[in-house]
């Protein structure tokens, strides 16, 4: 009790001496330290009397540099000459990808406090000093996106489909990969580095990062998923990922490898003749073509047979089926079903055709449109951030129709350039 009276009447008889007190302070605990490494940065603020809510730092904008507070500052008080001010002590911990000599300017920091126990909160500020410090880049790490500093990391991957599955094209497998380690943030870990493969979509979705502070110890983890889509049919080798950082106690880098997996993809089955429903509508117009060529067979008896071989057999081209059920997926808004049609589509369609007149077809701008489409529903249907309102494929079936009157006019144009037959063959 005595001692709590001395502590008021040391705050009320020094409260009009306060103003030569700093009511802010910063030091770095580190001059010099590892680029991506751990480094605090305690920050004491003093008022005359009992503080009200917490602080707001301006941190400054640095390149490369992020600035986290951590957990509930440390209250207590000091003496400074003859007065007895209360503190709060803010552990904040920096880091940086900068290399070389870091300059963190004064910045300003703004808290309530009293000028003794009975009166009301004030707000108050103050200005740190200048704080300097040296950013060494680890040796060996010139080629890492970013440098992590950690004594250890768990890192882990799962795939939806395991190594050696038989696919079909249109197929997507995924691929998690998670990481997690200790005195570190998780904006450290850069994304994981996805190689370009021939025939395969890769897509990556929004990661999941976190940093979690228990009984000050920090942990970061961050977690992402890659999406192959596999466009066309073949054998591929996705390849193996190594996930490297930096260990302060040993001084090197350590490295853990994820194995990468092989799936053979087959082509997506493709109908070779109408659907039952699209085989009875063909049926249907057979019958009303006999009927009447029933009538007209004494007429142009020659010129039916030929209209109902030409019709029966345009039901029956797997260009015609395949185009008619994308055509179909797309008016219904069917997403999932438009591009696994597409797919079958492009099996068949672009079948026969040379490398130079796939090269003049994609020179189209029909061919373009199309490209863009493809490449935004696929987005839509296998990014993480996939949007929840209903697919129009007008846009699909347009680009689509544009290509296939383009794909036409290379065939026709093929077949005037096809040779003409020796006026007179030599006959042996």
């Amino acid at each position: 009790m005595r001692r709590r009276i001395s502590l008021i009447l040391f705050l009320i008889l020094g409260a009009p001496c306060f103003a030569q007190v700093s009511p802010v302070d910063a030091k770095l605990d580190k001059e010099t330290a590892w680029t991506g490494e751990a480094i605090p940065l305690s920050i004491t603020l003093r008022s005359p009397g009992p503080f009200s809510g917490s602080a707001n730092f301006d941190f400054p904008k640095l390149p490369m540099t992020a600035f986290m507070t951590q957990g509930s500052p440390t209250v207590g008080s000091e003496t400074v000459g003859d007065d007895t001010v209360m503190t709060q002590l803010y552990d904040i911990t920096l880091y940086t990808q900068a290399e070389g000599e870091v300059v963190i300017p004064p910045f300003k920091v703004r808290f309530s406090g009293k000028k003794d126990f009975t009166s009301p909160a004030e707000d108050m500020e103050g200005i740190t000093p200048e704080l300097r410090f040296q950013s060494k880049r680890p040796p060996g790490t010139e080629g890492m996106a970013m440098v992590v500093v950690a004594t250890d990391m768990e890192v882990d991957q799962t795939w939806s489909q395991t190594s050696g599955a038989s696919l079909e094209a249109g197929d997507v497998v995924s691929r998690t990969i998670s990481r997690k380690a200790s005195g570190t943030t998780a904006m450290m870990f850069a994304p994981v580095e996805s190689a370009t493969i021939e025939g395969v979509r890769i897509y990556t979705g929004d990661p999941t990062v976190q940093d979690k502070s228990e009984r000050g110890d920090q942990t970061a983890e961050r977690t992402e998923t890659l999406k192959y889509l596999f466009q066309n049919p073949g054998t591929y080798e996705l390849p193996e990922v190594t996930i490297s950082w930096w260990n302060p106690d040993k001084q090197e880098i350590d490295n853990k490898t994820l194995v990468g997996s092989t799936f053979s993809v087959k082509p997506a089955p493709v109908a070779s003749i109408a659907s039952t429903e699209e085989s009875r509508k063909g049926i249907g117009i057979l019958i009303g073509l006999i009927a009447v060529g029933v009538v007209a067979l004494w007429f142009a008896r020659g010129w039916v047979a030929k209209e109902i071989h030409r019709l029966t057999e345009k039901q029956r081209d797997p260009e015609t089926v395949a185009a008619k059920r994308l055509k179909a997926a797309c008016r219904e808004g069917d997403a999932t079903k438009a591009y696994q049609e597409y797919l079958k589509w492009k099996q068949v369609g672009l079948a026969g055709l040379s490398r130079e007149q796939i090269a003049n077809l994609e020179q189209t701008s029909a061919w373009k449109d199309l490209e863009r489409a493809d490449l935004e529903l696929s987005r839509r249907l296998y990014r993480s951030e996939t949007s929840a309102t209903t697919w129009n494929g007008a846009v699909f079936e347009k680009a689509f129709e544009g290509t296939r009157r383009e794909l036409k006019l290379l065939m026709r144009a093929r077949e005037s350039c096809a040779p003409l037959p020796p006026l007179n063959p030599t006959v042996k």
